[in-house]
């Protein structure tokens, strides 16, 4: 497998090696994803595991230390059905008075405090 993987995954000549990296994350993620809707006879249960796996990906990133990509947030964005993954976030770190929990990674806490333009600046 000069130029491929076990997961299928091809990398191309002008693919750096982090996006040829997440291109087989992309792959994992996909085909678990694609096996629990075909295995789930309960929609609801699998939306619980999509919720579930998109704050465990922010929460994995996040601890440890990496900006949260802009797709990452998108995706949670459209699975919510928002246009602003900032308050769905607060919903769900936050306390009834609006206070970060304690254990809240600190690029989330960052990304809820400041702007897109701020957080990923061009």
């Amino acid at each position: 497998m000069e130029n491929g993987s076990q997961n299928g995954h091809q990398a191309s000549d002008d693919e750096t090696p982090e996006e040829h990296r997440a291109g087989h994350y992309q792959n994992l993620l996909d085909e678990v994803m694609t096996l629990l809707v075909e295995d789930a006879g309960d929609e609801d249960a699998v939306d619980g595991v999509v919720d579930s796996v998109l704050l465990a990906l922010l929460d994995a990133v996040g601890a440890q230390g990496l900006r949260l990509p802009r797709a990452l947030m998108d995706a949670v964005a459209a699975w919510v059905g928002t246009e602003d993954p900032r308050g769905y976030l607060r919903s769900i770190y936050t306390d009834d008075r609006g206070r970060l929990a304690e254990d809240t990674p600190e690029p989330i806490t960052r990304y809820l405090r400041l702007t897109d333009e701020q957080y990923w600046p061009e």
